[in-house]
């Protein structure tokens, strides 16, 4: 034999259907709020690590420009100092001849 739902149930249950929904559809809305706010950080992260790479590769080449300053001064400190040796060689026989 066929029973009918009592209008209550039906309307309880309506009323969970429709809840649920809503329940969904602010699950599915925050959902795509964060899939958002993660693309967004995904984008910001490629370019800092960009811009990370660019300042490294910057830092490399002062350390490198750097070194070859302090090089470049060891080779004319050497150089003063063989000019200063050679000059007072050249003193040092001047006042011999005299």
């Amino acid at each position: 034999m066929f029973q009918r739902p009592h209008p209550k149930r039906i309307s309880n249950k309506s009323s969970s259907n429709q809840e649920l929904e809503h329940i969904i559809q602010e699950l599915q809305n925050s959902l795509s709020s964060e899939v958002g706010i993660n693309r967004t950080n995904e984008k910001t992260i490629i370019q800092l690590e960009r811009e990370l790479q660019v300042r490294s590769n910057k830092i490399k080449s002062l350390h490198d420009e750097i070194e070859r300053l302090e090089n470049a001064s060891e080779d004319e400190k050497s150089e003063m100092k063989a000019e200063i040796l050679s000059l007072n060689k050249e003193i040092y026989k001047a006042k011999k001849d005299i």
